[in-house]
């Protein structure tokens, strides 16, 4: 041990195992998989967290000046149908500070679910709520994540979990159960546990908050009556909301833009 401390190990970098806003010596910090923005703007890169839920990096990363906010702002609300739009970045944003809400002896966050036809813009609207976070990463897929990979994702941050694609017709009656199981357990900020080969029990907490992009709805209510349900439709769609989205999602510019402005709310 000595021998592989002295000539191969070249530098001690601190980790945690969970991301998000987080109180770390009386401080609150935003802790990611590429280190911990403070709140000064630093980004440190020596101190850093072991999972990669999501990728933020905010290294040469530096917030917009006024023009350029302006110019996102012309775009940023214009996506869709102001009704979706503000109702879609209201609580999408509002999940930065989930981790304050878990510590609150208020309700948590609801979930956030964008429901509607195929090509009315869900997707779309959980790519700028990605950026908006930083984070780079893909979301996660219903039908292709196992349970357990699930319930590991929300113990492992207090971001939300995009979840896309969301097409109950086409997964399985467990898939359905265990979703509706996992949505009434974040909004209660339960535990969970998993036995080992071992006999013993690993537990898991449901830190994570929850984001849902999908073509239609759980109809339980107790599911209901913990989400936000936003509906898309194409009809939606207007030029001014094309040329939004062409700005935002599929342009380098747009991406840019969302990610710094991503370091202003952070920091707010």
């Amino acid at each position: 041990q000595q021998w592989i401390l002295k000539y191969f190990v070249t530098e001690d970098v601190s980790v945690y195992v969970k991301t998000g806003i987080r109180n770390i010596n009386g401080k609150r910090v935003l802790i990611t998989n590429n280190g911990v923005l403070l709140p000064n703007g630093y980004f440190d890169t020596s101190t850093k967290a072991i999972n990669s839920i999501h990728n933020i990096d905010f290294t040469d990363i530096e917030i917009l000046n006024k023009e350029e906010a302006e110019t996102l702002a012309k775009y940023l609300f214009n996506f869709n149908a102001k009704e979706n739009v503000y109702n879609t970045l209201g609580l999408g944003v509002a999940n930065m500070l989930n981790s304050y809400a878990r510590e609150s002896n208020l309700d948590n966050l609801p979930i956030l679910q964008d429901l509607g036809e195929s090509k009315s813009g869900k997707s779309k609207a959980l790519t700028i709520l990605r950026l908006l976070f930083n984070n780079t990463n893909s979301a996660m897929s219903l039908s292709a994540s196992t349970d357990f990979a699930l319930l590991k994702a929300f113990d492992e941050t207090f971001l939300p979990i995009f979840l896309d694609e969301v097409k109950l017709s086409k997964v399985s009656k467990h898939k359905i159960n265990s979703l509706s199981n996992h949505i009434r357990a974040i909004t209660e900020g339960y535990e969970n546990a998993k036995g080992t080969k071992n006999l013993n029990l690993i537990k898991f907490t449901y830190n994570a908050s929850l984001i849902i992009s999908g073509e239609e709805e759980m109809q339980e209510t107790a599911v209901k009556n913990r989400s936000n349900i936003v509906w898309y439709a194409i009809s939606n769609f207007t030029k001014k909301g094309k040329e939004a989205i062409d700005f935002l999602c599929n342009s380098q510019m747009g991406e840019e833009y969302l990610r710094r402005f991503s370091k202003s709310l952070y920091l707010y």
